[in-house]
């Protein structure tokens, strides 16, 4: 008799104890290890694993449901409604040079805002960067995007919140404003 089988009987007891009914695969896993530590031979290999695959494709059913629930909890708790997206603010865009044309609209996200963007009359292949200047001055990139044929559709985020940012602007090489859409 070892430390496990000790373990295996003891917990076999405290299921038999219990008010609730023990699933049946693991009373005969735990009755088939008992019976081998009682007359000293090995239970069947196949009776003593059948509990563990059985119980194993159990737990992963049952794992796997809770997280499909735990999911659909979370999207239920969610305000944005996911076939209209979330709730946007259309913000006007100043664009200096008079080619350039374009649309903008605000998501003001819990993590930061983003900037919907549609604008054509850019140079294709040319290189724009896009920044949020923060009411206390401070200048973050968003990332940047290429100009192209047609129009570009982008959305560009920082990590700001929207009562933070001041402007947005879109810059063409170093310094050039091509947009630029004012917040306060």
């Amino acid at each position: 008799m070892n430390d496990r089988d000790d373990e295996r009987l003891d917990e076999l007891e405290r299921l038999l104890r219990e008010d609730r009914e023990p699933p049946p695969e693991r009373i005969a896993m735990l009755r088939a290890q008992a019976e081998e530590h009682r007359h000293g031979r090995p239970a069947s290999r196949k009776r003593a694993s059948e509990g563990i695959g059985r119980r194993r494709l159990l737990f992963g059913a049952g794992a796997a449901s809770l997280g499909a629930i735990a999911g659909l909890g979370v999207f239920a708790l969610t305000d944005e409604d996911p076939v209209a997206g979330p709730p946007t603010e259309a913000v006007a865009v100043e664009t200096p040079n008079g080619s350039v044309r374009a649309q903008a609209q605000l998501v003001n996200h819990t993590w930061g805002v983003e900037y919907q963007l549609r604008a054509d009359g850019l140079t294709p292949g040319r290189k724009y960067r896009v920044f949020y200047e923060t009411t206390s001055g401070d200048r973050l990139s968003a990332g940047s995007f290429l100009g192209t044929e047609g129009p570009v559709i982008c959305k560009m985020t920082a990590s700001v919140l929207r009562d933070e940012v001041a402007s947005i602007e879109v810059l063409a090489g170093t310094d050039e404003l091509v947009m630029r859409t004012r917040l306060t």
